[in-house]
């Protein structure tokens, strides 16, 4: 039942190579900094850096 309802788009994500996986991982992974360093961060700007530090040390070691 639930094959025949996703039939297009199952068929579509094996045509495209296009996935937000990526973009789903920076998410999660801010989403874990952001609840690990709660009470710690009091300032938006303070976590925005961080997450942007953080963005760039993964990307430095790939």
């Amino acid at each position: 039942m639930s094959l025949k309802r996703w039939k297009k788009e199952i068929l579509q994500a094996f045509m495209y190579l296009f996935n937000n996986g990526h973009i789903e991982c920076v998410n999660n992974t801010n989403k874990v900094l952001k609840r690990n360093s709660y009470g710690i961060n009091k300032s938006y700007e303070r976590l925005k850096n961080k997450i942007l530090w953080q963005q760039e040390m993964k990307n430095f070691w790939i």
